[in-house]
């Protein structure tokens, strides 16, 4: 910007000369540079092969849609400003960066959306292994281990510490 054209947006808004400009006249990209940093990795992952998280998202074929990838603007206003403690997270694992698919989340819930999570149903309810042994109430490490013995997720998840299964197959309890 030269100085005549910032002497006339001084003069119209009867601001002091200074070196900041008034937050109103700033940028997006300045206002809000958590979000235009989230912004700008996002597209890298996506479509730059040097980026060390390139393998995990533009190699596997997520994209950023047309609308984001060409304007920060357009992702700031479909995404608002990123809340504290959140961090961009896509809904579906193996789906693209698009307004439907994305959410500010927090790391709890980014860990239990991931593709890498053991994804587990007992009666009507269905969630990562962590999810459900908290609802429970029963301990990860257990419940990965009985379902590893092969236990149905009723059985891994519902069952008493004491209980376990016995060679045979029968239902046994420790006395």
């Amino acid at each position: 910007m030269d100085f005549r054209c910032r002497s006339k947006i001084h003069r119209l808004h009867n601001i002091e000369r200074t070196n900041a400009m008034p937050e109103p006249l700033l940028p997006p990209w300045r206002r809000f540079p958590r979000v235009h940093n989230t912004w700008l990795s996002m597209i890298q992952r996506c479509t730059n092969p040097k980026n060390t998280a390139y393998r995990n998202y533009g190699a596997r074929g997520i994209t950023v849609c047309a609308r984001w990838r060409n304007s920060f603007e357009a992702f700031l206003a479909d995404m608002g400003d990123r809340p504290e403690g959140k961090t961009l997270d896509r809904i579906n694992n193996d789906g693209n960066y698009e307004p439907g698919n994305c959410r500010w989340a927090t790391k709890k819930q980014q860990c239990r959306n991931s593709r890498k999570n053991r994804v587990v149903t007992v009666g009507t309810q269905t969630g990562c292994l962590s999810e459900l042994a908290e609802l429970f109430g029963q301990p990860q490490n257990r419940a990965r281990k009985r379902l590893n013995a092969g236990w149905t997720p009723e059985q891994a998840f519902k069952e008493p510490r004491t209980a376990r299964i016995s060679t045979w197959g029968d239902w046994e309890s420790f006395p």
